[in-house]
């Protein structure tokens, strides 16, 4: 399922998920037949770095699952990495101010304009 194909389910029915909190790639053999919609990648509370969660990102990708990151901060540098290393989706925490929200759509959805 493609980003753009991802989002339009999002809105019209009930999507599944799992947190994947290991880099095995194991995990992606064990989650590929599973009655799955994507997969939830967490950066803010698990120890992940960047190369892994491309890797990781690509593996689930490869395998039909659509993979949504959580980022550590609202930033819109760390929203935009994400989505160049494979993710279709960010969720970003502690979102407070709708100066936030247009800056990180704007690194996810209209880099590389950035939303300016």
């Amino acid at each position: 399922m493609s980003p753009h194909q991802f989002a339009e389910a999002l809105r019209t029915r009930r999507l599944y998920g799992t947190l994947i909190a290991s880099p095995s790639p194991h995990w992606i053999v064990a989650t590929r037949d599973l009655p799955l919609d994507f997969v939830f990648l967490d950066t803010e509370h698990l120890p992940m770095d960047r190369l892994w969660l491309a890797w990781m990102c690509r593996g689930y990708t490869a395998a039909g699952l659509p993979v949504i990151v959580r980022i550590p901060t609202p930033d819109p540098h760390w929203a935009s990495m994400v989505v160049d290393g494979g993710a279709s989706g960010v969720l970003a925490p502690y979102v407070e101010r709708p100066e936030q929200v247009r800056a990180l759509v704007g690194a996810v959805k209209f880099r590389p304009l950035k939303g300016d």
